[in-house]
């Protein structure tokens, strides 16, 4: 069968699937409202206000190659949050703002051109945002890529919000380090209140802050809250038994006499388990690493006391 070509999305579609999936874009970010008019209108509406996972408000502007209005319209409604941020979560109650949170802009696009990311950097908008939706079709199904990031930067996972409370980002950041500890090569990436981790494109777990909590799952296992270093220590512990896990069905048999290729490395036919296990006792590990990948505490040489 020839299939057509796939189309960008139109902005009225466009805008129905934020509408309908907003955690498309970032962890924890919520509809509130729709159809804004900031003023006079005459520059058209903001087509949605959305709240972040720590409260925070997000105007949300889709627009099009047919959008001449945009540059004046992302400036207008900036104005408008300069000046009336305080007030914003008092005006509108229902939306459950943070009486301090700060506005964020959201231009959404199905693609945007060079021309128009340089006149939106231009703005100087500190907590300007573009979110690029494209689709493709693996045979019959339907895909979604999603590209974030601000206007005229270099895409990628952004710092995590400031808004996150001390104790939270640490929560974070401990599981992040611990990961990585256990294999270098575990790909880290997500948004400001969210973070995924993988190995060789298989997900290992996901990990997120959401109404001043952070939590963790791993594929179909049901999230837990991760209160501070103990919780996300066992919750690496679990991740590290799913990633042993991966290896151990990854790698291929070993046969009988084969030797390592090089001083200090593996046979390239031993399992994910065994070569890491070879790696761990070449390095210095903390007892909680140890305990973390599912092994037995080894007892301390003396030699490296001192």
């Amino acid at each position: 069968m020839i299939r057509g070509p796939v189309l960008p999305l139109a902005r009225e579609g466009l805008w129905q699937l934020v509408r309908a999936q907003p955690e498309l874009i970032e962890r924890g970010l919520k509809l509130v409202c729709e159809d804004l008019e900031l003023g006079s209108g005459e520059l058209g509406l903001v087509d949605g206000l959305l709240r972040d996972a720590a409260g925070n408000p997000v105007l949300a502007m889709v627009t099009d190659d047919a959008d001449k209005a945009l540059i004046a319209r992302v400036a207008g409604v900036h104005a408008f949050c300069q000046r009336n941020a305080s007030g914003l979560a008092r005006a509108i109650p229902e939306a459950r703002l943070r009486l301090d949170g700060a506005c964020r802009l959201l231009v959404v696009a199905a693609s945007m051109s060079q021309e128009a990311r340089d006149l939106l950097r231009r703005l100087g908008i500190e907590r300007l945002e573009v979110v690029e939706i494209e689709r493709f079709h693996v045979g019959e199904q339907e895909r979604l890529v999603v590209r974030t990031g601000r206007a005229g930067a270099a895409t990628g996972a952004p710092p995590l919000d400031d808004a996150i409370d001390a104790r939270s980002r640490d929560t974070v950041a401990a599981v992040t380090a611990m990961l990585r500890r256990l294999d270098p090569r575990i790909a880290v990436d997500g948004d400001r209140y969210s973070r995924r981790a993988s190995h060789e494109g298989r997900p290992l777990c996901e990990y997120w802050f959401a109404d001043e909590l952070v939590r963790g799952v791993l594929p179909a296992e049901d999230p837990r809250v991760l209160s501070g270093t103990d919780d996300a220590r066992a919750f690496v512990d679990r991740v590290a038994r799913r990633y042993l896990s991966m290896a151990g069905e990854r790698a291929p048999k070993s046969t009988p006499g084969e030797v390592p290729s090089a001083a200090g490395e593996p046979p390239p036919g031993r399992s994910g388990l065994e070569t890491l296990r070879a790696s761990m006792s070449l390095a210095r590990l903390s007892r909680e690493e140890w305990s973390a990948l599912g092994e037995a505490v080894p007892e301390e040489d003396p030699r490296s006391s001192g």
